[in-house]
C-alpha cells in the first residue's frame, strides 16, 4: 500500500502557495470574495438567532433554522466547488492558462457539489445521532438516580439547564467531544481527497475512502500544517482589525451563552469591511494550501493512469470563464445592497446595567403609547452600551412592575442621548400640576420588563425632568 509523504505534502503545499501566487489569485478570488462578502453579510442576523434559541433553552421552532440553514449551505458548498476544482486543476497541472477573473461551474464543479453535499448530510446525521443518545442516556442516568439531570413537566430532561447542572453539562461536553472527533475522522477520510478526485473526474465519496485508508494521521499532521498557521494569521489580524472589540470576540462564558452571541453580533455589525477583507485573505490562503496539498497526496496514493484526465468525460462548463465578468457586475451591484443592511440599526437589546439576564425587552410603543397618555412624553430607549459612553452627571432609572406597582432602581451615570426624558423616584413631591405635569398615578400599568432581583421597596411616587438642561419639574 502506497503512503503519502508528510513532509513533501506539506512543502508542496506552501511551495504551491508561493510560486503560483498569482495564478491562483486569478483564479478563485472572484469565488472567494462572494462567500467573503455574503458569509459577513448574513453573519448578525444569524448569530442574534442563534442568540434567541440559546436565551430559550432550545424550545424555538428548530425546523424552521434548520430549513434556513440548509438554504444557506447550498450556495456555500457551491462556491466551494468553484474554488476547489479551480485550485486542484492547477496544482494537477490541468489548467495552464492564468485569468484576471473566473467563475467556472461545470461538470467537475458539479460532480463536486453533489458529493460534498452527501457528505455534509452524512455529518450532520451522524451529529444529530450522538447528541440524541447522549440526551438519551443523560435521561435514563437521570431517572435512574445515578445523575442529578433536571426535567420539565413531561419528564424530558431540560436542556436550558445546560451550565447550571454539573451531570448535564458533563454530558453535553461528552456528547459534543464524541460528536467532534467523529465529524474530523469522517471529514479527513472522505473530504481531503474529494477535490483532487474530481478535478481529475472521479469526485466520488467511495473513491476518496478507498485512498485514504491507513492514511487518517498522515493526512491530520497536513492538515494542521496547514490550518494552524493559517489560524494564527486571522488571529493576529483579528487584533488590529477588532481594536477594543477583540477581547468581547473571543471571549467566552458558557453561563452568558445568549449574550456573548448578541455581542458578536454587534462586533461583526460594527466591523464588516475589515471582516470581509480578512476572512477572503483567510479563505484565500487556507484554500490555496488546502488545494496544493490535496493533488499532491492524490498523486503519491493513486495510480498514474489515474491521475490522467480522461478528456472524453469531460463535458462543457455551465458558467464558462468568460462570463466571470457579468459575476463580477453582479457582486458589484450587489455590494450596496449589502453595505445598507449592514448599515441598518439593530433591535434595541436590554442593557447589561438594566438586565442581568436575557429577559424580554418591553415593546417600545406600548410603552411610549403608555407614558404619553400620562405624561404628553416620549421616551426613547435608544441607551447605548455604558462602556462606549463617557460620564455624565444624569442617572438612568430603572423601572420594574412588582405587585405593589412600578418600582424604580437607580443605575449607574450614562451619557443618554439630549432628547431622552428620564423617569427617576423621590420620596416627596409637592403639587406637580402647578407646572402643568399632572401626577403620575400610583399604578402604572405598562407591560415592563421584570426585575433581575425582587425589591421590598414601596411603591413610589415619579417625576419627571429633562437630561439636557437638568430641570426640575417639582419647583
Amino acid at each position: 500500500m502506497e503512503t503519502m509523504p508528510i513532509g513533501a505534502t506539506i512543502a508542496r503545499a506552501y511551495g504551491f502557495l508561493i510560486i503560483r501566487f498569482f495564478n491562483i489569485l486569478g483564479l478563485i478570488w472572484l469565488p472567494v470574495a462572494i462567500f467573503a462578502v455574503g458569509a459577513i453579510a448574513i453573519a448578525p442576523a444569524f448569530l442574534t438567532r442563534a442568540a434567541r434559541i440559546a436565551e430559550s433553552g432550545l424550545s424555538m421552532a428548530l425546523w424552521r433554522d434548520e430549513v434556513e440553514i440548509l438554504a444557506l449551505l447550498v450556495p456555500s458548498l457551491m462556491l466551494f466547488s468553484v474554488i476547489a476544482v479551480s485550485a486542484s486543476r492547477l496544482a494537477l497541472g490541468l489548467e495552464k492558462k492564468s485569468f484576471l477573473a473566473h467563475f467556472t461551474f461545470g461538470a467537475a464543479e458539479w460532480r463536486l457539489f453533489l458529493a460534498s453535499l452527501r457528505l455534509v448530510l452524512v455529518l450532520a446525521g451522524m451529529v444529530v445521532a450522538i447528541g440524541a443518545i447522549a440526551y438519551l442516556l443523560a435521561g435514563t442516568l437521570g431517572r435512574l438516580g445515578v445523575a442529578d439531570i433536571p426535567f420539565d413537566e413531561n419528564g424530558l430532561p431540560v436542556m436550558a439547564e445546560f451550565g447550571t447542572s454539573p451531570a448535564l453539562t458533563n454530558a453535553v461536553w461528552a456528547a459534543d467531544l464524541i460528536a467532534f472527533a467523529a465529524v474530523v475522522y469522517a471529514a479527513i477520510r472522505f473530504g481531503f481527497l474529494l477535490p483532487a478526485l474530481a478535478a481529475n473526474g472521479q469526485a466520488s465519496l467511495r473513491r476518496a475512502l478507498a485512498l485514504s485508508a491507513g492514511q487518517f494521521w498522515r493526512m491530520l499532521l497536513v492538515v494542521c500544517a496547514i490550518a494552524i498557521p493559517v489560524w494564527m494569521a486571522m488571529l493576529v489580524g483579528s487584533y488590529f482589525a477588532l481594536g477594543a472589540d477583540f477581547g468581547r470576540f473571543y471571549g467566552f462564558a458558557s453561563d452568558q451563552r445568549a449574550q456573548y452571541l448578541i455581542n458578536m453580533a454587534r462586533i461583526v455589525a460594527a466591523h464588516a469591511p475589515e471582516l470581509i477583507a480578512l476572512k477572503a485573505a483567510g479563505l484565500f490562503l487556507f484554500s490555496a494550501l488546502l488545494f496544493g496539498a490535496s493533488p499532491n497526496a492524490y498523486r503519491s496514493l493513486a495510480r498514474p493512469e489515474d491521475t490522467k484526465l480522461a478528456a472524453a468525460e469531460e463535458l462543457p462548463p455551465i458558467v464558462a470563464p468568460r462570463l466571470a465578468p457579468f459575476v463580477l457586475a453582479a457582486v458589484a451591484s450587489a455590494t450596496p445592497v449589502a453595505a445598507a443592511t449592514l448599515a441598518a440599526p439593530a433591535t434595541p437589546m436590554p442593557h447589561a446595567a438594566t438586565a442581568r439576564t436575557m429577559s424580554p425587552a418591553p415593546t417600545e410603543t406600548s410603552i411610549e403609547r403608555s407614558l404619553l397618555e400620562q405624561f404628553g412624553a416620549r421616551i426613547h430607549d435608544s441607551t447605548p452600551p455604558q462602556d462606549a459612553l463617557p460620564p455624565h452627571e444624569t442617572h438612568v432609572a430603572a423601572m420594574h412592575k412588582t405587585a405593589n406597582g412600578v418600582h424604580s432602581e437607580r443605575v449607574e451615570p450614562t451619557s443618554p442621548p439630549a432628547d431622552i426624558i428620564e423617569l427617576y423616584s423621590f420620596d416627596e413631591i409637592p403639587d406637580a400640576s402647578k407646572n402643568g405635569v399632572p401626577p403620575m398615578p400610583e399604578k402604572f400599568e405598562a407591560p415592563l420588563a421584570p426585575p433581575p432581583r425582587a425589591t421590598a421597596t414601596p411603591a413610589p411616587t415619579f417625576g419627571l425632568r429633562t437630561s439636557d438642561s437638568g430641570h426640575d419639574l417639582r419647583k
